[in-house]
């Protein structure tokens, strides 16, 4: 996360994560209330059957900095009762793990396990483990493991985060991995400060709230019962995308707008972060100039291409998201130290275009994995990185100089599609990004195979890729050739593969690999030969299980794509075709799914065609999944098949 503004997120409950730097030390527990009647006699949850454990109580108390009790800092206190139920939420919940920073600080932390006897065990210091996780982004992991866990215990903890600053812009959330009977925030804000209560009850979980203006502090009470837990479907939407939740937004202190809306938003950002970064970047703007002087001014293509190219390849990519710049940054330190993250790499890349007079806008936009914000509140954490817009010719383009794998103008594919926000001195635009055509993510793969004298099956392949198909593979380092051979010997099974050839270029968008084939002399029967139809790019495997009339949510898949196999086979005299696979057609609203396979006996060859289409990431409804359901029934029937010939 960025300095300045400061999420202190409390994460999941089993397993959770919390942004934090080192302040106190982890103590053990003591004081924490007694443990009632009934929750000693809980054994099982009837809201949630088959619950493995439960939160008891999760209860957060979030003191903005102003108000009573507060000095110079905001305090976020959180206390958490769980009990094991089961073997499995034993092993589940017997382990805590933190990720931290600098930004906020962990002023203590304890814990402790309360056996089904009611005998107690703290969390002591040696039962802590800290190391650095990631040196780029200054991120160090904790582990804390909790002694004595066994089915019936109880689990306390409680911790203390401390920040200074009135921005909290991440939600409390009420959900977790497991059921919870009870959890509740409350927010005490100064007079001064105003704030705008939103709140996201996509399972009608129940969230009631209560708000009271005092002579000194104003107080919002936000409590949920009895809640679910919030579980993964296949291929659907982040988890974070239905859990209860609730967020204070500060819109104004003293009279100056803060996050009221999107326009006071990127104002506050652009003069807080992007000014100080710009300032004085006369070496940003000299390398722009000294990139470009060999192209004319009318050359705007060209010109934008090359400094695209530079900020992509040639300044190191640190993978930390956000919209915000860390402290101190400056552009002329991102060309210097020849590194930089997804902020600092969209910042430069709109500041050098400027530079040689091409207009650009900057977007802020958000992978959909991480979760869909609500644009209606102007939370600049929404999003993950910034993109640049600009007009070329009357084609309009949107660059991401962050990912090395992405030809100029071409978005990965958990972007393309999702709502973006254009940051810009005139008020502020919210767009949807441009999603390619599934039928530009292709892989084709062509196999020219012979059958010899001795019955042992041998050829060449061809595998082309282009669009996302061709990217995931550049995110890999292009992947050598000898990367290629053991992807397609896994891929191929009975083959042996050599003269791996690999050609292509990130900005061709495009992807070949070529190779020889040869049938493992072990596998050779001499007077059978079976042929699989979809390798190397099946088989299909059904992965719709869950029955059309229970799934909740939209299906989410990578990107619409069409994965292509077409063989030519050839064989001497003396063989023919004992078993043709049958014929499938099948096409719907969701893709399609195409087997044939041409025999000509006359020329002792046959051709096989094998298509395989999905014409979109997303799939809404119950049928679109049934749809979904049918093609990869179908797909999977085919591709079962085998093409089977013998010697007479």
């Amino acid at each position: 996360m960025r300095s300045g503004l400061c999420p202190a997120k409390a994460g999941g409950v089993l397993l959770f994560v919390i942004w934090v730097a080192f302040g106190g030390p982890l103590l053990a527990a003591d004081d924490f209330p007694p443990i009632t009647e009934e929750e000693r006699q809980l054994t099982e949850v009837d809201w949630d059957p088959g619950a493995s454990a439960v939160v008891l109580l999760r209860e957060g108390v979030l003191r903005f900095v102003g108000a009573q009790g507060t000095k110079k800092s905001s305090i976020l206190t959180v206390r958490v009762r769980l009990k094991v139920l089961t073997e499995a939420g034993r092993e589940e919940a017997g382990e805590f793990k933190i990720v931290h920073n600098e930004s906020l600080r962990l002023k203590e932390f304890r814990g402790r396990t309360v056996l089904p006897d009611g005998g107690e065990l703290p969390l002591s210091e040696e039962s802590i483990f800290r190391r650095r996780s990631s040196r780029s982004q200054g991120m160090y992991l904790t582990t804390a493991a909790f002694p004595g866990v066994v089915v019936g215990a109880i689990l306390d903890y409680r911790y203390e985060i401390e920040f200074k600053s009135v921005f909290h812009l991440d939600p409390w959330e009420f959900q977790s991995t497991i059921p919870t009977l009870r959890s509740r925030i409350t927010y005490h804000v100064p007079q001064e400060l105003r704030m705008q209560i939103w709140r996201s009850d996509p399972l009608n979980a129940g969230i009631q709230s209560q708000t009271d203006r005092g002579k000194t502090d104003g107080v919002v009470n936000a409590w949920a019962e009895r809640l679910p837990a919030i579980t993964d479907e296949p291929y659907s939407r982040p988890r974070s995308d239905f859990i209860a939740k609730i967020m204070l937004v500060p819109v104004r202190l003293r009279g100056v707008n803060l996050f009221s809306n999107w326009s006071s938003t990127c104002g506050m950002v652009r003069g807080i972060y992007y000014a100080g970064a710009e300032h004085k970047s006369k070496e940003a703007k000299r390398k722009a100039k000294r990139l470009v002087a060999d192209l004319k001014v009318t050359a705007q293509r060209q010109r934008a291409e090359r400094l695209y190219r530079f900020v992509r390849d040639r300044i190191e990519t640190v993978p930390r998201g956000g919209v915000l710049l860390t402290e101190k940054q400056t552009l002329n330190k991102v060309i210097k130290e020849r590194k930089g993250d997804y902020a600092d790499k969209g910042l430069l890349l709109a500041f050098m275009l400027r530079a040689v007079d091409i207009p650009v806008s900057l977007v802020w936009a958000a992978n959909r994995r991480a979760g869909t914000g609500d644009l209606d509140i102007a939370n600049p954490l929404w999003f993950d990185r910034i993109l640049v817009r600009l007009t070329i010719k009357g084609e309009a383009l949107v660059l991401d100089p962050s990912a090395p794998e992405l030809p100029f103008g071409a978005l990965l594919a958990d972007y393309e599609g999702t709502k973006a926000l254009v940051c810009r001195h005139t008020p502020p635009q919210v767009i949807v990004l441009p999603e390619v055509s599934w039928r530009e993510n292709r892989k084709l793969a062509e196999l020219s195979l012979k059958i010899d004298d001795e019955g042992r099956l041998s050829g060449t392949g061809k595998l082309l890729m282009t669009g996302h198909s061709a990217q995931i593979h550049f995110a890999n380092d292009g992947k050598p050739a000898e990367s290629w051979r053991e992807w397609l010997e896994e891929r191929m099974g009975d083959y042996e593969i050599s003269d791996v050839v690999v050609a292509g270029e990130v900005d061709e968008g495009r992807l070949e690999v070529q190779w020889r084939m040869e049938e493992h002399l072990e596998g050779v029967l001499g007077d059978e030969v079976s042929l699989s139809l979809s390798r190397p790019l099946g088989p299909v495997e059904q992965r719709f299980t869950i029955p059309a009339d229970e799934r909740r949510s939209t299906v989410v898949l990578d990107f619409g794509k069409v994965n292509e196999v077409k063989i030519s086979l050839a064989w001497p005299p003396g063989w023919e075709v004992d078993l043709t696979p049958g014929g499938v057609e099948l096409e719907s609203q969701v893709g399609a799914y195409r087997l044939a396979v041409d025999v000509d006996e006359a020329r002792r060859s046959l051709r096989v065609s094998r298509r395989m289409e999905i014409h979109s990431s997303h799939f809404k409804g119950r049928k679109d999944y049934a749809h979904l359901q049918e093609l990869w029934s179908q797909a999977a029937k085919g591709d079962a098949q085998a093409l089977v010939l013998v010697r007479h």
